[in-house]
């Protein structure tokens, strides 16, 4: 890991295969009011770190490097919004999904990391944002359009990554990849 900047935004999460990545992009309806995540960065948050300064980024991946999980298969099988503006598609709390986020929680803690804990952990992958509410037919049509044939993922990978902000909105680099056991 280089040590460009004296801080860093940071969040760990479950990346989305290209191919799944691909094939949400393409499903989704033409809206105009609505603004669509990019593609190639769909992802499921399992903790948000925010600034972090780079210093200490060694202990954090320590930590993060010890964490064990088995690979899992993860269904995208839901809809959801957070308030009126922002819309995701999401997952089932399961078992092996807890565990991970759980894993995570306690090495942020070991490695003495503040992390984002003011709403509960919900499975989901942010798709879109609007600046009106989600009206009752748009949310009908995205799901129609998404959850028709639901999508699966396998976990077997966390990443932990980096959000630049610029004027085209956020960058999501690769800081590190810690792979699950086998």
């Amino acid at each position: 890991m280089s040590d460009q900047s004296t801080s860093l935004r940071l969040f760990i999460a479950i990346d989305l295969p290209e191919s799944l990545q691909d094939r949400i992009g393409e499903q989704l309806p033409h809206i105009p009011e609505v603004r669509w995540s990019p593609p190639e960065q769909l992802h499921m948050t399992l903790a948000f770190i925010g600034k972090l300064e780079a210093h200490r980024m060694p202990a954090l991946d320590q930590a993060l490097s010890l964490i064990q999980f088995e690979p899992f298969t993860l269904s995208l099988d839901r809809i959801g919004t957070f308030g009126d503006h922002i819309l995701w598609i999401g997952s089932a709390n399961t078992e092996a999904l807890e565990h991970l986020q759980r894993e995570v929680v306690e090495a942020l803690t070991q490695a003495q990391v503040e992390y984002d804990d003011t709403h509960p952990f919900t499975p989901h992958v942010t798709i879109g944002r609007s600046k009106e509410p989600w009206s009752a037919t748009t949310l009908s049509q995205v799901e129609t359009c998404l959850l028709d044939s639901p999508a699966s993922l396998l976990v077997d990978q966390l990443v932990l990554k980096n959000s630049v902000r610029s004027a085209h909105g956020a960058i999501h680099q690769v800081v590190r990849l810690y792979d699950a056991q086998s």
